[in-house]
Protein backbone atom coordinates (compact mmCIF):
# COMPACT_ATOMS: atom_id res chain seq x y z
CA UNK A 1 0.00 0.00 0.00
CA UNK A 2 1.51 3.34 -1.06
CA UNK A 3 1.63 6.11 1.52
CA UNK A 4 -0.35 9.30 0.91
CA UNK A 5 1.76 12.32 0.01
CA UNK A 6 1.48 15.76 1.57
CA UNK A 7 0.38 18.56 -0.74
CA UNK A 8 -1.36 21.95 -0.75
CA UNK A 9 -4.66 21.58 -2.61
CA UNK A 10 -6.91 24.38 -3.93
CA UNK A 11 -10.25 24.07 -2.16
CA UNK A 12 -12.06 24.66 -5.44
CA UNK A 13 -10.73 21.33 -6.70
CA UNK A 14 -12.19 19.32 -3.79
CA UNK A 15 -15.62 17.97 -4.74
CA UNK A 16 -18.56 17.31 -2.45
CA UNK A 17 -18.90 13.54 -3.02
CA UNK A 18 -19.85 11.53 0.08
CA UNK A 19 -18.71 8.10 -1.11
CA UNK A 20 -16.35 7.57 1.87
CA UNK A 21 -18.35 9.47 4.49
CA UNK A 22 -18.90 7.50 7.71
CA UNK A 23 -20.75 10.39 9.41
CA UNK A 24 -23.84 11.04 7.25
CA UNK A 25 -25.95 11.33 10.42
CA UNK A 26 -24.10 14.44 11.58
CA UNK A 27 -25.49 17.84 10.66
CA UNK A 28 -23.75 20.56 8.68
CA UNK A 29 -22.55 22.42 11.77
CA UNK A 30 -18.85 22.46 12.63
CA UNK A 31 -18.23 21.09 16.16
CA UNK A 32 -17.31 23.79 18.70
CA UNK A 33 -14.12 21.96 19.68
CA UNK A 34 -12.90 21.80 16.09
CA UNK A 35 -13.82 25.44 15.56
CA UNK A 36 -11.79 26.49 18.60
CA UNK A 37 -8.83 24.27 17.70
CA UNK A 38 -8.65 25.62 14.13
CA UNK A 39 -8.78 29.23 15.26
CA UNK A 40 -6.06 28.63 17.84
CA UNK A 41 -3.68 26.32 15.96
CA UNK A 42 -4.86 25.92 12.37
CA UNK A 43 -5.17 22.54 10.62
CA UNK A 44 -2.98 20.12 12.58
CA UNK A 45 -4.50 16.96 11.08
CA UNK A 46 -4.71 17.41 7.29
CA UNK A 47 -7.73 15.94 5.52
CA UNK A 48 -7.21 12.76 3.53
CA UNK A 49 -8.08 13.16 -0.16
CA UNK A 50 -8.28 10.78 -3.11
CA UNK A 51 -6.85 12.23 -6.31
CA UNK A 52 -9.17 11.73 -9.27
CA UNK A 53 -8.18 11.16 -12.90
CA UNK A 54 -9.73 14.45 -13.99
CA UNK A 55 -7.56 16.53 -11.67
CA UNK A 56 -10.09 16.93 -8.86
CA UNK A 57 -10.03 15.44 -5.36
CA UNK A 58 -12.52 13.46 -3.30
CA UNK A 59 -12.65 13.58 0.49
CA UNK A 60 -11.86 10.28 2.19
CA UNK A 61 -11.61 11.72 5.71
CA UNK A 62 -11.74 15.27 7.09
CA UNK A 63 -14.96 16.66 5.62
CA UNK A 64 -15.45 19.06 8.56
CA UNK A 65 -11.86 20.25 8.31
CA UNK A 66 -12.31 21.09 4.64
CA UNK A 67 -15.57 22.87 5.47
CA UNK A 68 -13.87 24.79 8.29
CA UNK A 69 -10.97 25.78 6.04
CA UNK A 70 -13.52 27.47 3.76
CA UNK A 71 -15.96 28.91 6.29
CA UNK A 72 -13.85 29.67 9.37
CA UNK A 73 -10.29 30.19 8.17
CA UNK A 74 -11.35 31.70 4.83
CA UNK A 75 -8.64 29.73 3.02
CA UNK A 76 -8.46 29.14 -0.72
CA UNK A 77 -6.21 26.11 -0.39
CA UNK A 78 -5.71 23.46 2.23
CA UNK A 79 -2.79 21.26 3.39
CA UNK A 80 -3.83 17.69 2.61
CA UNK A 81 -2.69 14.08 2.41
CA UNK A 82 -3.19 12.80 -1.14
CA UNK A 83 -3.98 9.17 -2.00
CA UNK A 84 -2.93 8.29 -5.59
CA UNK A 85 -5.67 7.81 -8.18
CA UNK A 86 -6.85 4.25 -8.92
CA UNK A 87 -5.71 3.04 -5.48
CA UNK A 88 -7.33 -0.29 -4.56
CA UNK A 89 -10.47 0.17 -2.40
CA UNK A 90 -9.04 -1.91 0.44
CA UNK A 91 -6.06 0.45 0.59
CA UNK A 92 -8.34 3.50 0.71
CA UNK A 93 -10.45 1.88 3.42
CA UNK A 94 -7.34 1.05 5.46
CA UNK A 95 -6.18 4.66 5.21
CA UNK A 96 -9.63 5.92 6.18
CA UNK A 97 -9.59 3.67 9.24
CA UNK A 98 -6.07 4.78 10.16
CA UNK A 99 -6.97 8.45 9.74
CA UNK A 100 -10.08 8.10 11.92
CA UNK A 101 -8.11 6.17 14.52
CA UNK A 102 -5.84 9.18 15.07
CA UNK A 103 -8.71 10.83 16.97
CA UNK A 104 -10.53 7.99 18.75
CA UNK A 105 -11.84 4.46 18.13
CA UNK A 106 -14.81 4.36 15.81
CA UNK A 107 -18.22 4.66 17.46
CA UNK A 108 -20.83 1.96 16.75
CA UNK A 109 -22.44 4.21 14.12
CA UNK A 110 -19.11 5.02 12.46
CA UNK A 111 -18.34 1.31 12.42
CA UNK A 112 -21.72 0.55 10.83
CA UNK A 113 -21.17 3.06 8.01
CA UNK A 114 -17.55 2.00 7.51
CA UNK A 115 -18.67 -1.61 7.10
CA UNK A 116 -21.40 -0.52 4.71
CA UNK A 117 -18.78 1.16 2.51
CA UNK A 118 -16.63 -1.97 2.76
CA UNK A 119 -19.58 -3.98 1.46
CA UNK A 120 -19.58 -1.98 -1.77
CA UNK A 121 -16.11 -3.28 -2.65
CA UNK A 122 -15.44 -6.44 -0.64
CA UNK A 123 -17.27 -9.66 0.15
CA UNK A 124 -18.12 -10.53 3.79
CA UNK A 125 -15.18 -12.92 4.17
CA UNK A 126 -12.72 -10.21 3.09
CA UNK A 127 -14.32 -7.65 5.41
CA UNK A 128 -14.17 -10.07 8.33
CA UNK A 129 -10.51 -10.85 7.65
CA UNK A 130 -9.26 -7.34 6.87
CA UNK A 131 -11.23 -5.04 9.16
CA UNK A 132 -13.39 -6.73 11.81
CA UNK A 133 -10.47 -7.68 14.11
CA UNK A 134 -9.30 -4.09 14.50
CA UNK A 135 -12.88 -2.77 14.74
CA UNK A 136 -14.40 -5.31 17.10
CA UNK A 137 -11.60 -7.60 18.25
CA UNK A 138 -13.20 -10.51 16.36
CA UNK A 139 -13.24 -11.67 12.75
CA UNK A 140 -16.74 -13.15 13.00
CA UNK A 141 -18.74 -12.17 9.90
CA UNK A 142 -21.94 -12.80 11.91
CA UNK A 143 -21.34 -9.34 13.39
CA UNK A 144 -22.04 -7.67 10.05
CA UNK A 145 -25.86 -7.96 10.19
CA UNK A 146 -25.82 -6.50 13.71
CA UNK A 147 -24.14 -3.33 12.45
CA UNK A 148 -26.38 -3.18 9.39
CA UNK A 149 -29.37 -2.99 11.72
CA UNK A 150 -28.02 0.28 13.17
CA UNK A 151 -28.32 1.88 9.75
CA UNK A 152 -32.13 1.55 9.97
CA UNK A 153 -32.24 4.04 12.85
CA UNK A 154 -33.46 7.59 12.32
CA UNK A 155 -30.63 10.14 11.94
CA UNK A 156 -31.35 11.65 15.35
CA UNK A 157 -31.00 8.30 17.09
CA UNK A 158 -27.87 7.51 15.09
CA UNK A 159 -26.38 10.73 16.41
CA UNK A 160 -27.28 9.77 20.00
CA UNK A 161 -25.64 6.36 19.57
CA UNK A 162 -22.56 7.98 18.03
CA UNK A 163 -22.14 10.30 21.04
CA UNK A 164 -22.72 7.47 23.52
CA UNK A 165 -26.02 8.85 24.84
CA UNK A 166 -27.86 5.60 24.06
CA UNK A 167 -26.17 2.23 24.35
CA UNK A 168 -25.82 0.03 21.30
CA UNK A 169 -27.57 -2.89 23.03
CA UNK A 170 -30.58 -0.76 23.99
CA UNK A 171 -30.98 0.89 20.61
CA UNK A 172 -30.92 -2.47 18.81
CA UNK A 173 -33.87 -3.55 20.97
CA UNK A 174 -35.60 -0.25 20.23
CA UNK A 175 -35.60 -1.14 16.53
CA UNK A 176 -38.55 -3.43 17.27
CA UNK A 177 -40.65 -0.40 18.29
CA UNK A 178 -42.61 2.05 16.22
CA UNK A 179 -40.80 5.27 15.29
CA UNK A 180 -42.84 7.38 17.74
CA UNK A 181 -41.92 5.14 20.67
CA UNK A 182 -38.25 5.10 19.67
CA UNK A 183 -38.24 8.89 19.52
CA UNK A 184 -40.00 9.19 22.88
CA UNK A 185 -37.57 6.87 24.62
CA UNK A 186 -34.53 8.47 23.00
CA UNK A 187 -35.59 11.90 24.25
CA UNK A 188 -36.13 10.52 27.75
CA UNK A 189 -32.79 8.69 27.86
CA UNK A 190 -30.84 11.73 26.70
CA UNK A 191 -32.74 14.39 28.69
CA UNK A 192 -32.32 12.42 31.92
CA UNK A 193 -28.81 11.18 31.02
CA UNK A 194 -29.64 7.57 31.88
CA UNK A 195 -26.77 5.12 31.89
CA UNK A 196 -26.87 1.89 29.92
CA UNK A 197 -28.18 -0.21 32.84
CA UNK A 198 -31.06 2.13 33.61
CA UNK A 199 -31.86 2.47 29.91
CA UNK A 200 -32.25 -1.30 29.57
CA UNK A 201 -34.35 -1.59 32.74
CA UNK A 202 -36.60 1.33 31.78
CA UNK A 203 -37.02 0.03 28.24
CA UNK A 204 -37.84 -3.48 29.42
CA UNK A 205 -40.47 -2.28 31.90
CA UNK A 206 -42.05 0.20 29.49
CA UNK A 207 -42.22 -2.33 26.67
CA UNK A 208 -43.71 -5.09 28.83
CA UNK A 209 -46.33 -2.83 30.45
CA UNK A 210 -47.35 -1.29 27.12
CA UNK A 211 -47.64 -4.69 25.42
CA UNK A 212 -49.77 -6.08 28.23
CA UNK A 213 -52.03 -3.03 28.17
CA UNK A 214 -52.29 -3.07 24.37
CA UNK A 215 -50.96 0.48 24.09
CA UNK A 216 -47.81 2.30 23.01
CA UNK A 217 -44.91 3.38 25.19
CA UNK A 218 -45.66 7.00 24.28
CA UNK A 219 -49.26 6.62 25.49
CA UNK A 220 -48.07 4.81 28.61
CA UNK A 221 -45.74 7.66 29.57
CA UNK A 222 -48.63 10.12 29.11
CA UNK A 223 -50.59 8.49 31.95
CA UNK A 224 -51.07 10.67 35.08
CA UNK A 225 -48.82 8.75 37.55
CA UNK A 226 -45.86 9.01 35.19
CA UNK A 227 -46.63 12.52 33.95
CA UNK A 228 -46.74 13.76 37.54
CA UNK A 229 -43.14 12.63 37.93
CA UNK A 230 -42.00 13.90 34.53
CA UNK A 231 -43.49 17.35 35.20
CA UNK A 232 -42.38 17.55 38.84
CA UNK A 233 -40.51 20.81 39.41
CA UNK A 234 -38.63 19.94 42.59
CA UNK A 235 -37.16 16.59 41.51
CA UNK A 236 -33.85 16.49 39.71
CA UNK A 237 -33.21 14.09 36.81
CA UNK A 238 -31.84 11.13 38.87
CA UNK A 239 -34.76 11.42 41.31
CA UNK A 240 -37.24 11.40 38.44
CA UNK A 241 -35.63 8.31 36.93
CA UNK A 242 -35.78 6.46 40.25
CA UNK A 243 -39.41 7.45 40.77
CA UNK A 244 -40.37 6.47 37.23
CA UNK A 245 -38.73 3.07 37.63
CA UNK A 246 -40.46 2.53 40.96
CA UNK A 247 -43.92 3.36 39.60
CA UNK A 248 -43.36 1.28 36.46
CA UNK A 249 -42.22 -1.66 38.56
CA UNK A 250 -45.51 -1.41 40.43
CA UNK A 251 -47.41 -1.17 37.15
CA UNK A 252 -45.62 -4.27 35.92
CA UNK A 253 -47.25 -6.20 38.79
CA UNK A 254 -50.91 -5.05 38.55
CA UNK A 255 -52.11 -6.48 41.86
CA UNK A 256 -49.27 -4.78 43.72
CA UNK A 257 -50.03 -1.53 41.88
CA UNK A 258 -53.71 -1.72 42.85
CA UNK A 259 -52.77 -2.41 46.49
CA UNK A 260 -50.40 0.56 46.43
CA UNK A 261 -53.05 2.90 45.06
CA UNK A 262 -55.62 1.67 47.58
CA UNK A 263 -53.10 2.13 50.41
CA UNK A 264 -52.33 5.70 49.34
CA UNK A 265 -56.04 6.50 49.12
CA UNK A 266 -56.68 5.25 52.65
CA UNK A 267 -53.72 7.11 54.08
CA UNK A 268 -54.83 10.34 52.39
CA UNK A 269 -58.14 10.19 54.31
CA UNK A 270 -56.24 10.36 57.62
CA UNK A 271 -55.29 13.98 56.94
CA UNK A 272 -51.87 13.55 58.55
CA UNK A 273 -49.52 16.54 58.67
CA UNK A 274 -46.60 16.65 56.18
CA UNK A 275 -44.18 15.68 58.95
CA UNK A 276 -45.78 12.21 59.13
CA UNK A 277 -44.93 9.33 56.82
CA UNK A 278 -46.73 5.98 56.68
CA UNK A 279 -45.00 2.97 55.12
CA UNK A 280 -46.38 -0.50 54.42
CA UNK A 281 -44.45 -3.76 54.46
CA UNK A 282 -42.54 -4.68 51.32
CA UNK A 283 -44.95 -5.91 48.63
CA UNK A 284 -47.69 -5.91 51.29
CA UNK A 285 -46.37 -9.22 52.64
CA UNK A 286 -47.86 -8.41 56.06
CA UNK A 287 -50.53 -5.98 57.22
CA UNK A 288 -48.07 -4.02 59.34
CA UNK A 289 -47.72 -0.28 58.77
CA UNK A 290 -45.05 2.03 60.14
CA UNK A 291 -45.69 5.63 61.13
CA UNK A 292 -42.71 7.98 61.31
CA UNK A 293 -42.89 11.55 62.58
CA UNK A 294 -40.27 14.13 61.75
CA UNK A 295 -39.41 16.71 64.43
CA UNK A 296 -37.37 19.83 63.93
CA UNK A 297 -35.19 18.98 66.92
CA UNK A 298 -35.12 17.03 70.20
CA UNK A 299 -36.74 19.89 72.11
CA UNK A 300 -39.79 19.68 69.86
CA UNK A 301 -39.93 15.92 70.42
CA UNK A 302 -39.77 16.38 74.20
CA UNK A 303 -42.64 18.86 74.06
CA UNK A 304 -44.82 16.34 72.19
CA UNK A 305 -43.64 13.19 73.98
CA UNK A 306 -46.20 13.16 76.80
CA UNK A 307 -49.14 13.53 74.40
CA UNK A 308 -47.73 10.89 72.06
CA UNK A 309 -47.24 8.39 74.89
CA UNK A 310 -50.81 8.92 76.11
CA UNK A 311 -52.17 8.52 72.56
CA UNK A 312 -50.25 5.25 72.16
CA UNK A 313 -51.62 3.97 75.48
CA UNK A 314 -55.16 4.85 74.47
CA UNK A 315 -54.64 2.95 71.19
CA UNK A 316 -53.30 -0.08 73.06
CA UNK A 317 -49.83 0.30 71.55
CA UNK A 318 -47.83 1.11 74.66
CA UNK A 319 -46.38 -2.37 74.82
CA UNK A 320 -45.16 -2.48 71.20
Amino acid sequence: MSRPEFSIVPLARINAAHRWDIHPFLGPEIPAGLNRSLLEAGILHPPLLLELDGGGFEIIDGRKRVQAAREILNLHECPSLIVPPASPPQDILSLLLASQGCCAPLSPMETAYFLQICGEFLDPEEIAELFLPCLTGRDNRALLPRYRRLLALEPGLQKHVHHGLISEATVLEMLHLEVEDRTTLAALFTDFQMGGGKQRRFFSLARDIAMRAGTTITALLAQPPLQEILQHRQMNAPQKVQSLLAVMQQMATPSLYRDEQSFKARISTLDLPPSCTVLHSQAFETEEVHLSIRFENVDRLQMAAASLVQTLKDAGLSGT
